[in-house]
């Protein structure tokens, strides 16, 4: 009955919102590569996943997860970090 987008949303999610926001926007200003933002996340106990690569998109789910950064690699640097 819900589309794949239903967002589910619990007690932490502000606080993991504002993380992943904070995190892409530190990592697009250092023009990080893929593994410093793989490190980065791992850190923060967050998700990552690249969904384009040098141009080519991947299929990727539709589901949201606040705790979760989607990348963008172009040229070995970061140039796009959304959440979702």
């Amino acid at each position: 009955l819900f589309p794949y987008t239903t967002l589910f949303r619990s007690l932490g999610d502000e606080n993991s919102e504002a993380l992943v926001k904070a995190t892409c926007e530190k990592l697009i200003a250092a023009k990080a590569t893929e593994s410093q933002v793989q490190f980065e996340a791992e850190q923060n106990a967050l998700i990552f996943r690249v969904t384009s690569r040098e141009g080519e998109d991947f299929a990727v789910t539709m589901d949201y997860r606040v705790n979760r950064m989607n990348v963008k690699i172009l040229g070995g640097i970061v140039v796009e970090c959304t959440q979702g």
